[in-house]
């Protein structure tokens, strides 16, 4: 059972199919950062090499190269660069 404090911690990754046939995983920082989820749209093909990056252990950038590396670092840690930018800026970040 995962504790509270645990899921201060936590990245949350949930796969959902869209009706084009492609697959959105939205991705949820860690609640400590209080940053807002962050979307990823992939194809099939990119699907199964992202499940090869979770399960698997293969590099991400292995797995599924042509992604930008942007949208890999929202896969890993669900930090984008805009968020990132503003961590780093002192801007507010708004859900």
């Amino acid at each position: 059972m995962t504790k509270p404090i645990e899921l201060m911690f936590t990245i949350r990754r949930d796969v959902m199919r869209l009706p084009s046939g492609n697959w959105q995983v939205a991705v949820t920082p860690p609640a400590l950062m209080r940053l807002p989820t962050q979307r990823v749209e992939l194809t099939p093909m990119q699907l199964m090499g992202y499940y090869k990056w979770r399960h698997e252990g293969i590099l991400i950038q292995e797995a599924i190269p042509d992604l930008t590396p942007n949208q890999r670092e929202i896969l890993m840690t669900g930090i984008g660069d805009d968020d990132f930018h503003r961590m780093f800026s002192g801007e507010e970040v708004h859900d």
